[in-house]
């Protein structure tokens, strides 16, 4: 099922999608960027290994997901409760990657009775936690918090105007050379050059702009913002973390600084390895936080 959604209590539609073992043990994801409940869908390089149900969800005002004005990442979890309620779910794990860790998170914090495990692959960080040391990056978090009027116009040249293009002509971006700067590692860009990575990350993307540029700007406006909770709240003990050395998106300095505020977290950090590096652990991730 890759379109479903669900009526909450406010009356806005949630977004979601099932993949894997509709019996198996159920795995709530929380896209990284501006990513869907697509972003989960399997792929030759990513199968999802046998006994595993991974549910992807839209965040609000992406994909499906109705748009929730002056939202919060701490909202987060009452939409992912009432979805597993919907789908007569008791318990869960649930993985972030990128800026879906701090979602993750989140969750953990409001909803420990009810997950097994939490996964975080190349998270994010908090503010406290020091300051982007990528300058592009810090620039681009600079304009997506201050300029949301620039944000939607940038967003809509880079995808939203590519909405209702025919196959053929998506097909003919994805055959064109992509350039990957040279400043990311060989990893990540071996991954962003690929055909297949590069076809399911442009339909995930557009999809998230289904609804305009409105919802994806206000998600970007997020990343790098106070997330309404300290690390330190977090008293839950199934925290597994996987990052890569190399990643210029989220410094590894960072991460580790994190983790050292979640006694409980076990972490794996992998010098060979960029942003990407939950490509190439995936069938490791999802058997470790579904055990």
């Amino acid at each position: 099922m890759i379109g479903e959604t669900i009526r909450l209590k406010d009356g806005r539609r949630l977004g979601y999608a099932s993949f894997g073992d509709q019996e198996g043990k159920p795995i709530v994801y929380c896209p990284g960027g501006l990513g869907t409940r697509l972003q989960v869908q399997p792929t030759y390089q990513n199968p999802i290994p046998s006994g595993i149900g991974l549910i992807g969800v839209d965040r609000p005002g992406l994909g499906l997901s109705d748009y929730l004005p002056g939202r919060k990442i701490l909202d987060w979890p009452s939409d992912v409760i009432q979805l597993v309620d919907a789908l007569s779910i008791e318990c869960f794990s649930v993985l972030g990657v990128s800026s879906g860790g701090p979602y993750a998170l989140a969750c953990t914090l409001k909803l420990p009775q009810r997950i097994w495990q939490c996964g975080l692959v190349s998270s994010a960080t908090p503010p406290g936690i020091g300051e982007q040391t990528n300058d592009v990056m810090r620039l681009i978090l600079w304009v997506y918090r201050k300029m949301p009027w620039f944000t939607r116009l940038w967003f809509w040249w880079l995808y939203a105007r590519h909405i209702g293009k025919t196959d053929e002509q998506l097909e003919d971006m994805i055959r064109k050379p992509l350039r990957v700067p040279k400043m990311f590692c060989e990893t990540d860009r071996k991954l962003w050059s690929d055909p297949e990575s590069r076809r399911h990350e442009l339909l995930d993307h557009l999809e998230a702009f289904r609804q305009g540029t409105k919802g994806p700007a206000y998600e970007a406006g997020l990343w790098g913002q106070p997330w309404g909770f300290s690390i330190e709240e977090i008293t839950f003990d199934k925290i597994y973390l996987w990052h890569g050395e190399k990643d210029l998106n989220s410094p590894v300095e960072l991460v580790r600084g994190m983790a050292a505020r979640l006694p409980q977290c076990k972490t794996q950090y992998y010098p060979e390895y960029g942003h990407a590096v939950g490509s190439y652990l995936w069938k490791e991730i999802l058997q470790t936080i579904s055990l």
